[in-house]
């Protein structure tokens, strides 16, 4: 997996430079001083898309067949969206 970098300097941006545009329609790259469109790519949307349907399993299922013990299947979403946060920034996308 690869970072996004800047369509018009090919500067490379880091994590959590990342992490604070992915909230943003617009980037300023500091470099070269022009604007680019923020897009999540098509495997983000699928990723995001997984992640809420294995989340809505899990709660269906605790909520059908274990109604005793909602502990352990809250930690086990709560991971699933930690490791689905972790990920987007490698989802997102600059353009021109």
């Amino acid at each position: 997996m690869k970072l996004v970098q800047c369509p018009y300097c090919k500067k490379n941006l880091t994590y959590v430079e990342v992490c604070f545009i992915n909230s943003k329609d617009n980037y300023l790259c500091p470099v070269c001083k022009e604007n680019s469109s923020v897009v999540v790519n098509k495997n983000g949307r699928t990723l995001s898309a997984i992640t809420l349907i294995i989340s809505c399993a899990i709660v269906s299922i605790c909520f059908l067949f274990l109604r005793r013990g909602i502990f352990w299947p809250t930690i086990l979403i709560t991971l699933i969206f930690a490791a689905f946060f972790i990920l987007v920034p490698f989802f997102i996308e600059l353009e021109k």
